[in-house]
């Protein structure tokens, strides 16, 4: 499928909210463009919550969901992934840290350390527990399970600005 019937597809797929406002499509399809290269992914589809997939990397191993648009906040964008079992291999943490980039324009290296500080965190909690991590320009969630066989669940999304 080429770049363009790709946005074209993405944009068909666009809650309606941000169908209403030309600005936001269009930069919900340019985000989305910048994820999808990032991760030398593809896109899959939507999901049953409203994002989309994007099938990552030449073998697609990973699934990630790319969310653009949430209800009263158009403008933000977030990527996530997750891994079933214990312990996800090196290049889970390198595709949703490329995924970050792409969501927030922060610098890789910065990403990069935000998503294993995440993991960190949580894993110091115990056997089911959240982590957060916040850079200039990033914002890290994670979950991390150690039992019922382990998972992993990571999300990072632009920093929101402080409100007075």
């Amino acid at each position: 499928m080429s770049r363009t019937a790709l946005v074209l597809l993405f944009l068909a797929m666009t809650p309606v909210q941000a169908q209403d406002k030309p600005d936001v499509t269009r930069q919900c399809a340019e985000t989305a463009e910048r994820v999808i290269n990032a991760v030398d992914g593809k896109f899959e589809g939507g999901n049953k919550f409203g994002g989309k997939v994007i099938l990552a990397g030449s073998v697609p191993t990973y699934r990630l969901h790319f969310w653009c648009g949430h209800g009263s906040e158009p403008h933000y964008f977030s990527a996530s992934v997750s891994w079933e079992g214990i312990g996800p291999p090196p290049d889970y943490w390198d595709l949703i840290a490329k995924a970050g980039v792409a969501v927030t324009g922060e610098a890789i290296e910065i990403v990069r350390t935000a998503v294993r500080q995440c993991e960190h965190e949580a894993l110091q909690k115990g056997s089911f527990n959240l982590g957060q991590i916040a850079t200039g320009k990033a914002q890290v969630e994670c979950s991390h399970r150690t039992r019922d066989g382990g998972s992993n669940h990571t999300v990072v999304f632009p920093s929101r600005p402080s409100r007075p």
